[in-house]
């Protein structure tokens, strides 16, 4: 999975609460986060985000840019093959 400029809104309804389904997610997951983000600030929702994923450690990766909410399409696209070719194999 792979998740563009991710991170926590704040409260919602139960059914509708990252923290009651981030824990559930544990497939290989690929998160490509702004360090400058305004509305994802990394302290208080990127990285609790990041935490919140239930897949094992060696299975999830955050990459940070020196960006705001943007990730440059160059390197979105190569993290993207690179993932792909590490985990389906193609």
């Amino acid at each position: 999975m792979f998740l563009i400029i991710p991170g926590l809104l704040g409260r919602a309804l139960p059914e509708a609460d990252e923290i009651n389904y981030l824990p559930r997610v544990k497939i290989p997951t690929l998160m490509l986060n702004g360090k400058y983000d305004y509305r994802f600030p990394l302290e208080n929702s990127v990285k609790p985000f990041f935490n919140l994923l239930g897949t094992p450690e060696k299975d999830k990766k955050l990459i940070l840019y020196n960006t705001d909410h943007y990730v440059p399409k160059y390197e979105l696209i190569k993290e993207v093959l690179t993932w792909c070719d590490k985990y389906l194999d193609l």
